[in-house]
Parts: C-alpha cells; sequence; structure tokens
C-alpha cells in the first residue's frame, strides 16, 4: 500500500514537473526497496489508514546532522482533513524518539505551497537559498 502512495506521489511530481527534475529510475529503484532507504538509515516509512484505506505516507531517514524527511503524500479523497500535518507531527515524534535533534526536508514552492505553508506552521524555518521553486526548511526537535 504504501509503495502504490509513493507511485502516486511519484506521478503528481512527473505530472507537475515538480522539484527540478528528479531522477525517476532512482525514484523507483527507492520505490521498489522501501523501507530499506528509510529504515535502514535510522528512520521509518509511516503509513496513515482512513477505515482501512491507504490515504496517506511520510518517510523521515538519518543525515549527517539530524534527519531528513521526505515523501509526504495524502491521496487526493482524503485531502483537507488534517492528515497532512498528522503524518509531518508523527514523523516528528518518532524521529525525536530515535534521538533525532534537527529535522529538514525540502518542498517545491511552485506545485506544493500548501505544504511550504504547512511546515512554516509547524515551525520550519528556511535555512539555505531556494534552488528555482524548491525550498530547505528545517527545524529543532521537538
Amino acid at each position: 500500500m504504501t509503495k502504490a502512495l509513493v507511485r502516486e506521489y511519484a506521478a503528481f511530481l512527473r505530472a507537475a514537473n515538480a522539484c527540478g527534475t528528479p531522477d525517476f529510475v532512482k525514484f523507483e529503484e527507492e520505490i521498489e526497496a522501501l523501507p530499506e532507504p528509510y529504515a535502514g538509515r535510522g528512520g521509518e516509512v509511516l503509513l496513515l489508514r482512513v477505515d482501512g484505506v491507504a490515504a496517506g505516507c511520510i518517510a523521515y531517514r538519518a543525515i549527517a546532522d539530524g534527519c531528513e524527511i521526505k515523501r509526504l503524500y495524502v491521496a487526493p479523497g482524503f485531502r483537507s482533513r488534517g492528515l497532512a500535518r498528522k503524518l509531518v507531527v508523527e514523523a516528528m515524534a518518532r524521529a525525536t524518539a530515535r534521538g533525532f535533534t534537527r529535522a529538514e526536508l525540502d518542498t517545491d514552492l511552485g506545485n506544493m505551497g500548501e505544504a511550504h505553508q504547512l511546515y512554516l506552521s509547524l515551525g520550519f524555518k528556511e535555512f539555505k537559498d531556494r534552488e528555482g521553486d524548491l525550498a530547505f526548511l528545517e527545524r529543532n526537535l521537538p
């Protein structure tokens, strides 16, 4: 189920030409290897179900000075219910429980403006120069 949601996310990125030009071959390799690209680096892939249906996902993994939050996606039929916020908050709580003290992520302002606003509302701040529409955010945990 998680792989299907991440594939939907990849299809969205491809259709919107979001996040620059991701390498979709490597993206598919990552999807096939789930959860290893995250669990193998001290993190997790989380799946949120609503009434038994896979509604959203998020992942995080260790990086040099904290953790990186990736792959936040809520299926279209489940949006506007606060699920993205729930996923980010849960990922931060779990990362904190695993000893991470800092989280970072990136988001495409041109295609993911609502996600960017969500991250800002949760205390994330931009920490380096944007690359086109790609913004880089961070915050301390918890």
